[in-house]
């Protein structure tokens, strides 16, 4: 299992370690305060040693929504270096709330609606909402933004 991730949360590698290692070998490529255009760099060379019995978790970029206002160019983006990816699976997560930031949230959802049709559209990729269980307590009370506990609850 391979985790592509642009956002540094206290305790995400441990809760990787814990939810996967049973499991799954993995790797955790961490890339902080990056777009996913630049966390899928080299994708191909990262999954070269995957297989069909192998997923790969590509965590969407915060960057993304609060930075671009281009949602089709980045999924567009994002379809186009996932389609050459055909020997994994590739689960899209996507990104999360903040809690007491309605404006982003809506961005969030309206990006989240765009990728959704994309991934149905062109098949090439799962699509996984991080928000789906996610409840006040997963998310920190001093920042809004997922904490450990949201993250072992997105990686079950």
């Amino acid at each position: 299992m391979c985790v592509l991730n642009s956002k540094r949360i206290r305790g995400s590698l441990f809760a990787l370690e814990d939810v996967f290692s049973e499991c799954f070998d993995y790797c955790h490529y961490l890339i902080p305060n990056s777009t996913t255009e630049e966390l899928m760099s080299n994708l191909t060379q990262k999954l070269k040693s995957f297989n069909l019995n192998d997923y790969c978790l590509l965590f969407i970029s915060e960057l993304d929504i609060k930075e671009n206002n281009d949602y089709g160019k980045v999924i567009r983006s994002i379809r186009e270096s996932l389609q050459v990816v055909t020997h994994t699976n590739i689960i899209i997560c996507s990104p999360t709330y903040i809690a007491g930031a309605p404006m982003y949230n809506f961005k969030v959802d309206m990006f989240n609606n765009l990728l959704y049709q994309s991934i149905q559209k062109y098949k090439y990729a799962y699509f996984y909402d991080s928000n789906h269980n996610l409840s006040h307590e997963m998310l920190s009370y001093t920042t809004g933004k997922i904490n450990s506990y949201g993250i072992r609850c997105i990686y079950k």
